[in-house]
């Protein structure tokens, strides 16, 4: 029995330090995005139109950051400014006021407004987490019953689960996040199925979805949780202890490491993915040499197409 298990385990080991391995030899991938710094502070998401929703560390004001590095404002309601969570693909940007429960909705195009809610009694809308271009939303919610996720309009329940936190929806109501007790990912198909996504991935928390179905979001590989005492092995300098994660996309059926995605001499240490538009645009966060910064990955094929 005790043979067995020294057998199991080196084995495991091995596996796991020829996994790791991998992330430290030359890529055989191509480069599939080049890699932009964004301004310090928070990102939150991007539109279709190349928009990132950032939010400034000093000041707490939230903004968009448009294409040329110009920044529009995000507008105030009788003068409390907007906490804004997400931005959908047409750029409305859903969130809360500091000193009130309501949510509200703001777009470049039209004037903060409040989310009126006409739900069942039973039903209390939650932390709102995302919405989409036809103002279906998603987050948490509660009944007597049911502690968990929903997908839901201002007047109508489409879906809800226990035990779930969904975190983004794109405009055929599909829906991503995960379990929660097991961080385990999931896809809720048109706001009606729910499925779990591969295990390769012990936890994925998946922040963005656009219309192509492509989910981004932060994670780490499952061998890499049941061995991560053995953490230190991979490190490399003085990267922060959050780096055993790593910024993931999901898309035709499989998760992708986006390290695996960028130039290797980049400097760059991506962690945490927020958003993904439907050009293939990706925004989040991640170290660059040794500090904490954000960034923009763009598609290779669309810049060049672009001229740039």
């Amino acid at each position: 029995m005790r043979k067995a298990i020294r057998v199991t385990l080196a084995l495991s080991l091995a596996a796991y330090i020829g996994i790791m391995l991998l992330h430290l030899v030359p890529r055989s991938s191509p480069i599939e995005y080049d890699v932009k710094n964004l301004p310090d502070g928070n990102v939150h998401g991007i539109d279709n139109a190349g928009r990132v929703l950032m939010s400034d560390d000093h000041s707490g004001h939230f903004y968009l950051l448009n294409p040329d590095d110009t920044r529009t404002p995000i507008q105030t309601l009788d003068g409390q400014p907007l906490n804004a969570e997400y931005i959908s693909a047409s750029g409305k940007v859903l969130g809360d006021l500091p000193d009130s429960t309501a949510y509200v909705i703001w777009s470049s195009t039209d004037d903060v407004r409040p989310i009126e809610f006409d739900l069942p009694d039973e039903i209390e809308a939650g932390s709102l987490k995302a919405v989409n271009d036809q103002e279906i939303f998603v987050g948490n919610m509660w009944t007597d019953e049911n502690h968990g996720g929903g997908i839901y309009s201002a007047t109508e329940i489409i879906f809800q689960a226990s035990q779930v936190l969904i975190l983004a929806i794109n405009n055929h109501c599909d829906a991503s996040g995960f379990f929660d007790r097991v961080g385990r990912p999931f896809l809720i198909s048109g706001g009606r199925e729910i499925s779990s996504l591969p295990e390769t991935v012990a936890f994925f928390g998946a922040e963005g979805m656009n219309n192509r179905g492509e989910i981004v979001g932060e994670g780490y590989w499952n061998l890499r949780n049941l061995l991560e005492g053995l953490e230190a092995f991979i490190q490399i300098g003085d990267r922060p202890n959050a780096e055993r994660h790593i910024a993931l996309l999901y898309r035709d059926g499989s998760f992708i490491d986006l390290n695996r995605r960028i130039d290797s001499f980049s400097g760059w240490r991506l962690l945490g993915a927020r958003g993904i538009n439907d050009q293939g645009q990706i925004v989040g966060w991640g170290s660059f040499g040794r500090e904490y910064a954000n960034f923009l990955l763009t598609p290779v094929d669309l810049n060049e197409n672009d001229g740039s």
